[in-house]
């Protein structure tokens, strides 16, 4: 049985080009997953402003309402995770990428500073939700 060989046993070192093309497109992908990382928190903390801001909300339908916006925001954590965990692969890439051109290393993540917030946020966010919604059922 003949062994296949797999794409980086036959491919050549890339060029100092494509390296470069290379770290573009990771530029662009990380500046789209930290957009993201920023954009969908205050975009969910608006739903709830609006939603539970709304004076017309029946009592009856206001635990359901902040139950399910709850839940929402756990998927918009879910889905900041994975931007967060795109952006950090893209960083890491970048890194490897400056290392062969011989380049000064410039990409970076800071966990603390720059995203914990944003999950903070969320969080925050998530517990306005329930609280709020048992306040109106109330």
């Amino acid at each position: 049985m003949k062994r296949r060989t797999t794409l980086s046993e036959t491919a050549e070192e890339p060029t100092p080009e494509s390296l470069e093309k290379q770290l573009g497109e990771l530029n662009s992908r990380v500046r789209s997953h930290i957009a993201a990382l920023w954009q969908v928190p205050l975009a969910y903390l608006g739903i709830i402003a609006l939603t539970l801001g709304d004076a017309k909300i029946r009592h009856s339908a206001a635990t359901p309402l902040g139950i399910g916006l709850f839940l929402a925001g756990a998927l918009v954590i879910l889905g900041m995770y994975g931007w967060r965990e795109g952006a950090a692969r893209a960083v890491d890439n970048i890194r490897s990428i400056e290392a062969k051109l011989h380049l000064a290393p410039t990409a970076q993540t800071h966990f603390w500073t720059h995203e914990f917030p944003h999950f903070a946020l969320v969080a925050l966010g998530m517990i306005a939700s329930l609280v709020m919604g048992c306040r109106l059922a109330a």
